[in-house]
């Protein structure tokens, strides 16, 4: 005989927390901003898959943060745009490579993790006590799977 499955809806609960986000994109933008600056001028499809983890990378920090950080965050965003679509244009002189290297200066001295972990938002998982930047701990049998099984009569 065969049972159907029945899948429930359960409410999403991040498997991290928003400090561990923050960090991870801090560090993914630095690595594609220092790819971008070896690779500015020599390789156009590395510099656009840079330029666009950039923007993205940063973006998603700017989410994670709280005002007046966000705006700040957002200014800096702003100016990388300006120059993504100069580059895109086929500037790639001494200006730009002057631009972004001030920027990556600028947003790694007044954005790493130490100096804007107050300015992080607050999560709304469970932390243990322990490690509060580590993973939360799934309570539970089998938290990542949330289905059960329909009990059917048999039919004799």
């Amino acid at each position: 005989m065969i049972r159907p499955v029945i899948y429930t809806q359960s409410e999403y609960q991040k498997e991290f927390t928003n400090k561990y986000y923050y960090q991870n994109h801090f560090t993914y933008w630095k690595t594609w901003h220092e790819e971008l600056m070896t690779y500015l001028g020599r390789n156009a499809k590395r510099e656009s898959r840079s330029l666009n983890e950039i923007i993205s990378n940063l973006t998603d920090m700017r989410d994670l943060l709280i005002e007046p950080k966000r705006s700040e965050l957002d200014a800096y965003i702003e100016e990388l745009k300006k120059i993504v679509e100069s580059i895109k244009n086929g500037k790639r002189g001494f200006a730009e490579r002057g631009s972004l290297d001030r920027i990556r200066r600028q947003i790694a001295g007044d954005f790493y993790y130490e100096k804007v972990k107050d300015s992080i938002m607050p999560d709304d998982i469970l932390q243990s006590q322990d490690a509060p930047d580590k993973p939360a701990q799934a309570s539970g049998s089998d938290a990542s799977t949330n289905q059960t099984q329909a009990a059917m009569p048999s039919s004799t």
